[in-house]
């Protein structure tokens, strides 16, 4: 028996048609203009503006239209979208917008210039493959400013600076690729907001 029709429901079918039929149109002209206005609004303060990509899953042409823009770095949470961007031709910094599994140091090297951090052992494992590799990989540390979110506790912070800003060694005594993050510009713009609040 054929159950009736409620007002604002869907059959599959025509949940089905809805879904294939749906379409996002993107208006890149809309996204530089927006990144120039954001750059306006942001430099006064010496601040820049990192433009994020993973709610478009990397598409290349808006990585493109907010570096037209004036957009000089990019930000991605999937290393698969960093990679989509690479193939692109996109060689801009890009910053993973998570700290790296264990399993994916030897990508996010490979793939990205920065990431954000939250364990110091992540941190080393990222130093000993910016070593092997011969490149530099920039990080910035996250704080948990008590929302339950990831990041170190505010209290830690000055023992984590002195940990990350050091060369680490390993066993056989070489000298690894020390990852500081006043090195990163963002990194540098909150390193010195931390210190005023020391």
């Amino acid at each position: 028996m054929q159950q009736p029709h409620r007002k604002g429901s869907r059959s599959v079918h025509e949940e089905q048609t809805w879904l294939a039929t749906t379409r996002l149109t993107i208006n890149l002209g809309k996204i530089t203009q927006t990144a120039r206005k954001m750059l306006a609004i942001c430099r006064p303060f010496g601040l820049e503006v990192v433009g994020v990509t993973r709610g478009v899953c990397g598409l290349p042409a808006v990585a493109r239209a907010m570096i037209a823009g004036g957009i000089q770095a990019l930000g991605e949470s999937r290393l698969d979208n960093i990679a989509r961007m690479r193939d692109a031709g996109i060689h801009v910094p890009i910053v993973l917008l998570r700290s790296p599994a264990p399993s994916e140091i030897s990508r996010c090297i490979a793939l990205a210039d920065a990431s954000l951090n939250t364990d110091l052992c992540v941190l080393q494992a990222l130093s000993t493959e910016a070593q092997r590799a011969g490149k530099r990989h920039e990080v910035i540390i996250m704080v948990d400013l008590d929302t339950g979110r990831k990041g170190f506790a505010p209290e830690a912070m000055p023992g984590v600076c002195r940990e990350v800003t050091r060369p680490w060694r390993a066993s056989s005594s070489t000298d690894l690729v020390s990852i500081s993050p006043s090195e990163a510009k963002a990194a540098s713009i909150w390193q010195r907001r931390s210190a005023s609040l020391v």
